[in-house]
């Protein structure tokens, strides 16, 4: 019994030892401004293609009209973030050899990071994992059967302004305290979307055509939510959660936490879990 006892002892002195340590700070100096060209050949055929990007904190520009799987370009002025390109018969992943938790190595100065780059016509499952960045993702046109985004404090539009080819099954999108726009998402085609933000401020502009039944369930803390609903557009929104500051703009149909519009067509269901916080419900 005594053992057990200095043996969690000496465990919880090591761990305040460690809590008191300091990890000493390596500053990344910029150096010369770099530039990769990117440029990867279609594969014949019409399977799905995962394409992957990885990257630290900077810029990001996505759209598509080009005739290749991928193109664009790739500047930084910092050597650690030199970017990767993995390539196999049927997925891509373009990633950066940074760790975004390893809060010793600090940039200092001016610093680049961005990346400009075009999609094609093929059928895509996309996946994003970032940093703190600014992007606009300009997915109008590209044929997305998935797609998947997870990012720290950013600042980030997400457009569909015309119908995605594919069918989409999931759509996610994962943030922390952001400012993120996401435009014309019943073009996206999805069957299923989730949104999972903290607080930060957020808008979901399910402006388009929907040609399908589809579920979309937000969650978010103390944040600002707008979420926007076109003239036409049949839906319901379900709201759920504490201390919920609600507004309307529009016509709605109200039953206690449920707001419908009532309209033709598909059913477009969407779930609302926010606490503390601010939810605008604008039918247009």
């Amino acid at each position: 019994m005594k053992k057990s006892i200095l043996i969690v002892l000496g465990v919880l002195i090591l761990m305040s030892m460690a809590c008191s340590m300091s990890l000493p700070v390596v500053e990344i100096q910029p150096e010369d401004t770099r530039t990769m060209e990117i440029s990867i050949d279609s594969p014949g055929g019409n399977d799905t293609t995962d394409i992957a990007i990885a990257m630290g904190a900077g810029k990001l520009n996505i759209q598509g009209g080009t005739s290749k799987l991928v193109e664009g370009t790739i500047t930084y002025n910092v050597s650690q973030w030199e970017p990767v390109i993995e390539q196999s018969p049927n997925s891509v992943k373009l990633k950066q050899s940074v760790d975004e938790f390893n809060f010793s190595k600090l940039p200092v100065g001016e610093y680049r990071n961005e990346w400009n780059l075009k999609f094609g016509s093929r059928p895509l499952s996309f996946e994003l994992q970032a940093g703190a960045y600014d992007g606009t993702l300009d997915f109008s046109g590209i044929p997305l059967t998935g797609l998947a985004i997870s990012d720290g404090a950013s600042s980030a539009e997400v457009i569909f302004s015309s119908p995605n080819p594919a069918e989409m099954e999931k759509l996610s999108y994962k943030t922390g305290a952001s400012n993120v726009k996401l435009y014309g998402l019943s073009n996206a085609n999805f069957k299923e979307m989730t949104f999972v933000g903290g607080a930060g401020s957020y808008t979901l502009d399910f402006a388009g055509t929907q040609r399908r039944e589809a579920q979309v369930d937000v969650e978010s803390g103390a944040s600002s939510l707008e979420i926007i609903i076109p003239g036409g557009l049949n839906s319901e929104i379900i709201i759920s959660g504490d201390l919920i500051d609600t507004t309307t703009k529009g016509i709605w149909v109200v039953e206690d936490d449920t707001y419908r519009t009532e309209n033709e067509g598909p059913l477009l269901t969407i779930h609302v879990k926010t606490n503390v916080g601010s939810l605008k419900l604008i039918h247009e």
